[in-house]
């Protein structure tokens, strides 16, 4: 973008001749000041085309022209013939015609410009815009009259109020009716509720079986983390500060040919609000609580953003192969707890199991593939992707990084973002493994 005057040195013409083609052209300027967009710029540019020289053994220019026969002549002996110069004057005549019909269907395209800015409301159009929270100096300002002359008829509807004093919508209308005007209300769009005015219904025949999410959550160093260490074969827990984990992690992996997809909260005290939005994204929540510690403050937490995600729970009962592991004592508790295994005739599924020597994983493994086939998660890959962001920090190599978990569509490289208030595009995208 440039101003008219910068735009003018530009192309090396008076500002008042394109002062004068802006205004043949619609495009609106105060003075040679004002700024061109980058479409007005295009559309002076294309009408402020030069025509182009021919090739060098046809060149020819428009403008000049044949006054006498010696000059005649001596294009014949530049060109050849007569007929070869009829021939090249055709082709500029022809040229010519071309661009006027082109630059006339141009000029005729841009006028559409002002079509459009017409169905913005004008400055005399008979209503009035009302917004929520509206003072009397807005509603003054939008019908162009004294302030002091609303403050005047408010007092005498018995309303005593100053400029910055908020109008509702009934009063304002009275206002406005007294000058023949109509009091318009713009709704705002609540955000908070995008998906619910946005989703889209999918199709039974769209939908295809995707990964179950798994949300470890319970006490600080229970063994959640050595769990999933133990699930994914691998050791992650060493690079972790103390072997507590600071924030949420993700993670999927492959079991009898089904992916399940984990994710592993703090256990910390400090991380309650992480735990708590770990909960909202899962399928299964696994309550995991050290034998030998029984339940602490972090585990009744953790039942308790269980139950209020109304999602399947399955408790794991950790460290069973410690000498002082309590199985019978840590199952009391977690009744007490308020969750009722399945082996005293409840509906919580109870694994025993030990992260360190891997006993009891696969029949927790298998218990998890169960209740996501009794539960039937679905989702439709063939639309535009839905899901939670996680957690997110910014990168001083690669910008802002948000660990994000797809619940439905497919993301890809490229395809724009919107998170609450906050958008952007994708650039690249990881795995849980680093992999792009």
């Amino acid at each position: 973008m440039m101003s008219i005057l910068e735009y003018s040195i530009d192309v090396n013409l008076d500002v008042e001749k394109i002062l004068a083609l802006c205004d043949s052209l619609g495009i609106d300027y105060i003075d040679e000041n004002s700024t061109l967009s980058d479409e007005d710029i295009t559309m002076l540019d294309n009408n402020l085309l030069e025509i182009e020289n021919l090739d060098e053994e046809e060149s020819f220019d428009s403008e000049d022209e044949i006054e006498d026969e010696e000059e005649e002549e001596q294009l014949v002996e530049k060109f050849g013939s007569r007929k070869k110069i009829e021939k090249i004057k055709t082709k500029i005549s022809t040229r010519d015609d071309n661009k006027a019909n082109f630059q006339s269907e141009k000029k005729n395209l841009y006028k559409h410009k002002k079509k459009l800015k017409s169905n913005v409301i004008g400055e005399d159009d008979n209503f009035v815009v009302y917004k929520e929270g509206m003072t009397v100096m807005d509603i003054a300002t939008s019908m162009k009259v004294n302030p002091a002359e609303l403050i005047k008829k408010l007092i005498s509807l018995g309303i005593m109020a100053n400029m910055n004093a908020s109008l509702t919508y009934e009063v304002a209308e009275i206002l406005v009716a007294d000058y023949d005007k109509t009091l318009k209300k713009i709704e705002d769009t609540d955000i908070s509720k995008f998906d619910e005015d946005f989703e889209i219904a999918d199709k039974e025949e769209d939908l295809v079986e995707r990964a179950p999410v798994i949300t470890i959550m319970g006490h600080v160093d229970h063994g959640k983390t050595s769990l999933l260490d133990a699930i994914r074969e691998s050791n992650i827990v060493s690079g972790e500060a103390g072997g507590i984990t600071q924030a949420i992690s993700s993670y999927q992996i492959k079991y009898k040919n089904k992916p399940i997809t984990f994710i592993d909260t703090p256990g910390h005290a400090a991380f309650t609000e992480m735990r708590a939005r770990g909960a909202k994204v899962t399928d299964i929540i696994i309550v995991i609580v050290a034998a030998d510690d029984g339940v602490k403050p972090q585990t009744e937490e953790a039942i308790d953003h269980a139950k209020a995600a109304g999602v399947p729970i399955i408790v794991a009962i950790n460290k069973i192969d410690k000498p002082d592991a309590n199985k019978e004592k840590t199952l009391e508790e977690i009744a007490r707890a308020g969750l009722q295994p399945e082996i005293w005739g409840g509906d919580v599924i109870v694994n025993y199991i030990s992260a360190k020597t891997k006993e009891g994983i696969n029949e927790l493994l298998d218990n998890i593939l169960l209740i996501s086939e009794m539960q039937g998660y679905k989702a439709n890959p063939n639309r535009y992707a839905i899901g939670t962001v996680i957690e997110a920090y910014k990168d001083v190599k690669t910008g802002v990084v948000a660990s994000v978990l797809v619940q439905n569509g497919t993301l890809r490289i490229g395809d724009p973002i919107c998170c609450g208030t906050i958008f952007g595009k994708i650039r690249n995208m990881k795995n849980d493994l680093g992999e792009s």
